[in-house]
């Protein structure tokens, strides 16, 4: 077996795996995470589409990736593996979020102007 690598790299091959797994079943791949709660480990996988998913969207996507990702063994210790909606409160972190999102959209963002001032909020409007 080769050399596993930690954090950053499990969830980069979960993603370049999940992607067109996702893509097949016309599911967008929202995020990947790969994060300790407690003492336990979990791979969370977030997929959406235009119209919402249901549970019906998170189960396909489970059992179609659940061999692929036991054949690549990306995760050194054992895991709990989710997938599931990114949900109405979702995080905004990669580009292709912004322009999913459409044109206009009402964001906030805290914002540094100088380091011996008190952060500020921003309120404005994202245009992609």
């Amino acid at each position: 077996m080769a050399a596993k690598k930690k954090g950053g790299n499990t969830v980069a091959l979960v993603r370049r795996l999940a992607e067109p797994i996702a893509r097949d079943l016309g599911l967008m791949l929202w995020d990947v995470r790969f994060v300790k709660e407690g003492a336990d480990w979990f791979l969370r996988i977030f997929i959406d589409k235009p119209e919402g998913i249901g549970i019906e969207d998170c189960e396909a996507m489970s059992r179609a990736i659940n061999g692929p990702l036991d054949e690549l063994d990306p995760v050194e210790q054992s895991y709990c593996l989710e997938v599931c909606s990114p949900g109405m409160n979702r995080e905004l972190t990669r580009d292709e979020h912004f322009s999913s999102m459409g044109i206009q959209r009402p964001v906030r963002a805290p914002v540094d102007t100088y380091a011996d001032n008190p952060p500020y909020k921003c309120i404005g409007f994202y245009i992609f």
